[in-house]
């Protein structure tokens, strides 16, 4: 198969995937919630690799459904990092101090109307996507500016420490993670970045956890956000080891 058409067939099992999570999302809302989110997210990264390949007025109508399908149930996401995070670094007690709960999805949740007809034109719009032009040299040539600009945002983020920097790297690492997936097969020093930037984009997630806390949760004592803020800082010196 061309690696263009391989890569739409990609495209299309995360589309119809995102369709069956939209239609069946009561049969277990919390596991269908996380991959719907997930999948999206692969998708938006794996787009990125045929930016030229088809004309902006389709790309643009992509990513509307992309993140109508990635949000459209989102909104208990940070609440559930924050209490995770909470509970991990400074201990149950402090989520009760501070009133925190998970978050749970209800077993009747139900994807509104707007979130299966997006599901629906996904699908659909993924099939006119052109691929002619995406030979195995175009893609290798397209991660590797992934790669170098994933090295630009982790330069960022070490020379400004800003958490803004540290989100935009966490971001390319997630780009680099998924495209390496997929390419894989294309290159070996493709398929051997796919591990470690996992890892890095699981830390960086890590990290950004721990500033939405920071950031979101009131009522934080000084000596937790002490904690907080050096378990911050080992990752931070983590991922900088980490490097790539």
């Amino acid at each position: 198969m061309p690696p263009g058409d391989g890569l739409r067939a990609v495209l299309l099992s995360l589309a119809r995937q995102a369709r069956r999570d939209v239609e069946r999302i009561a049969d277990g809302p919390e596991k269908r919630i996380h991959r719907l989110r997930t999948g999206m997210k692969k998708y938006r990264s794996l787009l990125r690799l045929v930016r030229n390949g088809s004309g902006g007025r389709l790309r643009r109508a992509l990513l509307e459904r992309v993140r109508g399908l990635k949000d459209g149930l989102a909104g208990s996401r940070d609440e559930t990092a924050i209490f995770e995070t909470v509970r991990r670094v400074l201990g149950p007690e402090s989520t009760e101090r501070l009133g925190l709960h998970c978050p749970q999805v209800a077993a009747e949740t139900c994807a509104p109307e707007a979130m299966r007809l997006a599901a629906v034109e996904l699908t659909a719009l993924t099939e006119s996507l052109e691929m002619d032009g995406l030979d195995a040299e175009t893609l290798k040539h397209r991660w590797e500016r992934t790669a170098h600009r994933m090295r630009v945002a982790a330069k960022a983020a070490a020379r400004t420490a800003d958490a803004q920097d540290f989100h935009s790297w966490r971001m390319r690492a997630k780009d680099l993670w998924y495209q390496s997936a997929a390419l894989g097969r294309l290159d070996t020093t493709i398929a051997a970045a796919r591990r470690p930037a996992a890892k890095l984009s699981a830390l960086l997630g890590a990290e950004h956890d721990l500033t939405l806390v920071l950031d979101a949760v009131r009522g934080l004592r000084p000596a937790e956000r002490k904690v907080l803020r050096a378990e911050r800082e080992r990752l931070r010196a983590a991922v900088r080891k980490h490097g790539f």
